[in-house]
């Protein structure tokens, strides 16, 4: 998240992606304007948005560096590593000394596993601006850190940096491989000991994270305060060092529960690797709850064990979303998907009426949210309960989210179309059907509708 949209509220982000939009709409040759966009569209989860304005900055003018870094760092938080590349060495062949774009290189390459090339762009990076490295996705989070950064030859550096990033893609035995070797060089560099010893306590190897994260401390003692802690947590090294690790293990939980979520929805993959997934997903929700007690501030962990609650049909989702929901303060973009968990509950309890109220709630709190606009729009269009249907509004949610998301989502069409056909607009629904599946062809459900639609045309 961009430094600007760090604390503001979602309706402010809104009203922000709002101005950006008809400031692009009057000027559409601004290719700065374009960029900051991409960069609120990228703050508020639209990366589909960002990447599409970097883009078109792009063709207008393909000498914008910052149009590349901004489109290489989009792409690092799709997890795109050789577009991510790609995307920063277009960046640096306009600007060489553009020490941020070099970083995203760097995070590519080592995310690639291309460890000695990210190494030498890391030592490249700090050549150019050694500060913009150490604030660099968070990498040295404390003043304590970065005094032992400062103090680190560039080689030594370089390599701790590429750890991190083996860390980061969830490389985590090349990473632990990484920090040993340097630290078989020089054991002496507490931040590579305070590294390994998250990824020890990641990988249950408890009793050598607690002698690393002792090490780090015995030679910089600043370094026990590296962790953020909650005002009432436990005052010595050895707990505060725990906190740290259980910080690192819920922030891994969050990264791997949405893929384990989406694997029970995709069709490609066979039983067994549902039936896996899973299992994994299940250990992963029971892994999270012990967890979170220690951050109950952490809308985003409540919001996601949500979600894996609700997919695995347990009825504690209920109280994770509304613990994440009273953690955002109802103003958040987490609540809105929490409001959303909770009204899909509702839904498949039976209880419609319930579930639109709870949408209308999701939809105050963020009211550009693509999927939450989206399933809004799939109640109201096809719910049996009167109270909760409403043609109407389903037309106009679906249609925003179609137009957020730039007619590029299959299943926003679906339900635009399922819209219009609740609403009695034939011909649209059957046109916009048509759009759904041109972009994935062998949807059959998509293929159904149309079937439907046509029927209904007909009188058949």
């Amino acid at each position: 998240m961009s430094a600007q949209a760090q604390g503001q509220r979602p309706s402010e982000r809104v009203e922000n992606i709002l101005r950006l939009k008809k400031i692009v709409a009057e000027h559409p040759e601004d290719v700065a304007a374009r960029v900051e966009l991409g960069n609120a569209l990228d703050d508020n989860g639209d990366s589909a948005g960002a990447v599409a304005q970097y883009r078109e900055a792009i063709r207008i003018n393909p000498k914008f560096a910052p149009a590349y870094r901004n489109l290489a760092l989009a792409h690092i938080r799709q997890g795109q590593w050789a577009a991510a590349e790609s995307a920063a060495r277009d960046a640096l062949r306009i600007e060489p000394q553009y020490a941020q774009a070099r970083c995203d290189l760097a995070v590519a390459l080592g995310s690639q596993r291309k460890t000695d090339e990210a190494a030498r762009e890391w030592q490249q990076a700090m050549a150019a601006n050694r500060k913009s490295v150490t604030r660099y996705g968070g990498f040295v989070r404390t003043r304590a850190e970065a005094e032992e950064f400062s103090r680190a030859d560039a080689i030594m550096a370089a390599r701790w940096l590429v750890g991190l990033t083996l860390r980061d893609a969830g490389d985590r035995s090349r990473a632990i491989r990484e920090l040993e070797n340097l630290l078989d060089k020089n054991k002496r560099f507490a931040l590579a000991q305070v590294s390994l010893a998250e990824l020890y306590a990641q990988s249950g190897r408890q009793r050598e994270s607690e002698a690393a994260m002792q090490t780090a401390i015995g030679i910089n003692p600043a370094l026990a305060e590296a962790a953020p802690v909650p005002a009432n947590a436990p005052s010595d090294a050895a707990a505060k060092a725990r906190l740290q690790t259980t910080n690192v293990q819920l922030a891994e939980l969050k990264r791997i529960v949405p893929n384990l979520i989406q694997m029970q929805r995709l069709h490609g993959p066979g039983p067994e690797q549902v039936a896996k997934a899973r299992e994994l997903l299940k250990e992963s929700a029971i892994r999270m709850r012990p967890l979170l007690e220690n951050f109950p501030e952490d809308a985003e962990g409540f919001l996601l064990l949500g979600d894996a609650l609700r997919e695995l049909e347990e009825p504690r989702a209920v109280w994770a979303y509304e613990t994440a929901i009273r953690a955002a303060q109802g103003r958040q973009a987490y609540a809105a998907r929490a409001w959303m968990g909770l009204a899909l509950l509702q839904i498949r309890a039976g209880r419609d009426a319930a579930a639109a109220e709870m949408f209308a709630q999701a939809l105050l709190a963020a009211p550009e949210d693509s999927e939450v606009l989206n399933a809004a729009a799939w109640l109201a269009a096809t719910s049996a309960d009167e109270s909760a249907r409403s043609p109407q509004r389903a037309v106009e949610w679906a249609k925003k989210a179609v137009e957020i998301t730039k007619e590029k989502h299959a299943v926003y069409l679906s339900t635009l179309a399922e819209a219009y056909f609740a609403s009695g607009q034939i011909v649209a629904a059957v046109r916009t059907i048509g759009i759904a599946i041109a972009l994935e062809p062998d949807e059959t459900a998509y293929r159904e509708q149309l079937e439907k639609f046509r029927k209904a045309g007909t009188g058949r």
